[in-house]
């Protein structure tokens, strides 16, 4: 049997310049290999897009958590005022409610007093900057005091601590309000 010649078939791939050196006529020196080892334009700006978009949620995320804490230190600021409100409601016992205006301190208006039953305006600056009054936390006060008897001939009076502020950390301005409820009594309570 004879032999079949071989034929040569060219490959469907063509060579880049970067895959191998392109053979070379015998006696001649092979041209130097190319260095194809970088990324071509479109795959940097691919991975610049995809960077660009991870730092924009990044930030989004970190400005959101910076509203949210702001917030929140609205609220811990009102509800810390209510309480010191509260607190000396408390102190003043059953006969010191007889007064109205209530001699109660407010942290921002020291030596102050509350009316009953009235909204009592205050401003706390918050964000320690006297000269910046925008971003002051605006907050009001309204004791209530309802009185009333026991079966037992025990005289008490409900006193409630309503407060409310606004909200300015998003981007309307939100008017926020609760409540501290407690009793006192004509008898002393052990």
């Amino acid at each position: 049997m004879s032999a079949l010649p071989s034929i040569d078939v060219p490959s469907a791939r063509s060579e880049s310049p970067c895959d191998s050196a392109s053979a070379s006529p015998a006696g001649t020196r092979a041209p130097a290999r190319r260095d194809c080892s970088g990324l071509t334009l479109v795959e940097v700006m691919v991975g610049m897009f995809i960077i660009g978009t991870a730092a924009l949620a990044g930030l989004s995320g970190l400005l959101f958590s910076l509203r949210l804490s702001h917030s929140n230190l609205s609220g811990l600021v009102a509800h810390s005022t209510a309480v010191s409100v509260a607190e000396q409601i408390r102190a003043l016992g059953f006969g010191g409610l007889d007064a109205d205006p209530l001699p109660v301190d407010i942290p921002s208006i020291p030596a102050g007093s509350l009316t009953l039953d009235v909204w009592n305006d205050r401003t706390e600056d918050i964000n320690d900057t006297p000269s910046l009054a925008s971003d002051d936390l605006q907050m009001s006060i309204r004791p209530e005091i309802t009185r009333g008897t026991t079966e037992d001939g025990v005289q008490i009076a409900q006193v409630i601590v309503r407060y409310r502020w606004v909200d300015r950390s998003f981007l309307t301005a939100r008017t926020r309000e609760e409540s501290l409820t407690f009793l006192l009594s004509s008898s002393s309570t052990f």
